[in-house]
């Protein structure tokens, strides 16, 4: 799992993956961060961007629970449903040791998409969740 913003270390909802077996910081590419809402982060794809994260590896034998209480968090239905409001997509990852690994991504999901298409641009230019206040974004 690719997680970027509410999710990483020290955010609010840390403790959902803190049972993790394994966290390894990575970059998602072409792909960019978006404070919409300034509640939460959404990723959209977006050649030459990079997204700043950790990749999590859950304990053997709980990837379905952790995949469970995620889809709740993130509002993912099903694959293509159209009331996600993620989806989640698998896509390679890059950790900072230079390994690629594939990994599940949440990425905004239409109503969102929708959204940010139509908004003011609250991209973080970083690509890092952490750097939303410094960007002006207020989070929890």
């Amino acid at each position: 799992m690719f997680i970027y913003g509410t999710l990483r270390p020290g955010e609010a909802n840390h403790h959902l993956v803190a049972d993790a077996a394994c966290t390894a910081p990575a970059w998602l590419a072409d792909h960019a961060l978006h404070g919409h809402g300034l509640v939460f982060p959404y990723i959209t794809a977006q050649p030459g961007a990079w997204v700043r994260g950790d990749v999590v590896w859950p304990a053997e034998g709980s990837q379905g629970e952790l995949l469970t209480r995620l889809d709740q968090l993130e509002g993912f239905v099903a694959t293509g449903h159209p009331a996600n409001h993620y989806d989640r997509v698998a896509r390679p990852c890059r950790l900072d040791t230079g390994q690629q690994v594939d990994a599940w991504v949440y990425l905004a999901g239409p109503d969102a998409r929708a959204r940010l298409a139509t908004g003011p641009d609250r991209t973080i230019a970083s690509g890092d969740w952490h750097d939303a206040d410094a960007a002006g974004f207020w989070r929890h």
